[in-house]
């Protein structure tokens, strides 16, 4: 008789690990680059080191092209790295007059462009200098987009500029930004302001879409490319925020002290995971799609950034075709702890002021104006529910999951061990 019993718990017990597998399957890390004070290191998808780089002084960005090939910036010494994904140099590109790299972005053609002090410099694959251009001070980040333009964050100098692939200026606008993300699927750009501690998105002409206020010293941003969503890091908060492509609010995560850097990836599903590091508790924590905790490492002090290898992605004709007048155009969004009150901005649709040469090349004038202070204050109010009901609904789901779990059991125990 207790034979039996065994044989039907195990049975039982194999048939609802069967179902677990089945519809809640395991997904595994991406592997992060990690850089410290003194070194680099790529953690791998079982949370070992697969690669580490000493004898740094203070790398301050990494980025990967698509052939894995990696370049670290190193502020302390004036230097910009290639290394191979296992850890090879490849080559080290240096010049006396460059000061202080301080944010690197992989280039289409798998070249890397560096923000430093006053210059923006673009090299090559060989790590050779193809172009260099001035006029900038302090430039805090860049990104490329998917034609090959940069958009760089010229803190110093107050505002946001765009180059083409020759380095011409495209647009100049006077936005004091400290930290971008470039939404690729939808030609969008993000930045966090370096003063009023707003989030910022534009359009590819620069046209302001979105400003949500709120924060309190946010520190960076990452962008889920899938459906366009963005993770915030709201510091002195205490918290993460989820923002959908829009504006709204999707989750908030209050497990994280001081929050800091912060990179994703996406699965096999498309599901978008964070991984972010927790000042406070010297701890590198990776969230889930469903801000569920998977991970928690301990022992990662001074991470001064954080990398994910990319992946390649085809376009659809669909978002090729995008046009202009699809996008939502002056809306203001200020985020609180008790909601998101979204601010529809009126304001007339624009001419195109942008003039082609005979090589294709955008002139001076295509340079922006700025948008109005009185255009952006003419709003009307939306309020997202607050925090506590958001927890509600996750024990609420919680318990959904509960009742068709043990209803299943109980269907396999009555249909394949009662009558016995």
């Amino acid at each position: 008789m207790k034979r039996e019993k065994i044989k039907s718990f195990l049975s039982f017990f194999i048939s609802s690990f069967l179902f677990f597998s089945l519809f809640f399957p395991l997904v595994h890390a991406q592997s992060v680059w990690i850089a410290k004070l003194d070194q680099v290191s790529l953690l791998n998808e079982e949370f070992g080191r697969e690669t580490q780089i000493s004898n740094l002084r203070g790398p301050t960005s990494i980025t990967a092209t698509l052939n894995k090939m990696v370049w670290i910036a190193e502020r302390e010494n004036n230097k910009v790295y290639h290394y191979t994904i296992h850890g090879d140099l490849l080559s080290t590109f240096h010049r006396q007059s460059y000061r202080q790299p301080q944010a690197l972005a992989a280039s289409s053609d798998q070249g890397v462009w560096i923000a430093y002090a006053k210059q923006v410099v673009k090299l090559d694959q060989e790590g050779k200098e193809e172009m260099s251009i001035s006029g900038f001070v302090l430039p805090q980040d860049l990104v490329v987009t998917t034609k090959g333009h940069v958009w760089i964050a010229d803190t110093g100098n107050n505002r946001l500029v765009q180059l083409n692939e020759k380095g011409k200026e495209l647009i100049s606008t006077s936005y004091a930004l400290k930290k971008l993300a470039y939404d690729s699927q939808r030609d969008v750009l993000w930045g966090l302001h370096s003063k009023d501690d707003a989030l910022y998105s534009f359009t590819s002409d620069g046209t302001e879409i979105l400003k949500i206020s709120g924060f309190f010293n946010p520190q960076d941003i990452a962008l889920c490319t899938s459906d366009g969503s963005l993770w915030v890091a709201d510091a002195n908060h205490n918290e993460l925020v989820h923002l959908s492509s829009d504006g709204q609010m999707l989750h908030r995560i209050t497990k994280i002290l001081l929050p800091k850097e912060l990179a994703v990836f996406e699965d096999d599903f498309q599901k978008c995971h964070l991984w972010v590091v927790d000042q406070y508790h010297n701890q590198l924590v990776l969230f889930g799609p469903d801000t569920e905790e998977r991970e928690r490492l301990d022992y990662y002090t001074t991470v001064l950034t954080l990398h994910t290898l990319p992946r390649e992605k085809e376009k659809s004709a669909v978002q090729e075709t995008l046009s202009q007048e699809e996008k939502p155009q002056g809306n203001t969004v200020l985020l609180s702890n008790e909601g998101v009150q979204v601010l529809e901005d009126d304001s007339k649709s624009k001419e195109d002021q942008n003039e082609k040469n005979k090589d294709g090349i955008l002139e001076e004038q295509s340079i922006l104006p700025i948008l109005s202070e009185e255009k952006k204050e003419e709003a009307s109010e939306i309020i997202l529910p607050p925090k506590d009901n958001e927890l509600a609904s996750k024990y609420k789901a919680l318990l959904i999951y509960s009742v068709v779990i043990f209803a299943f059991c109980a269907l396999v125990y009555i249909l394949f061990y009662r009558k016995k």
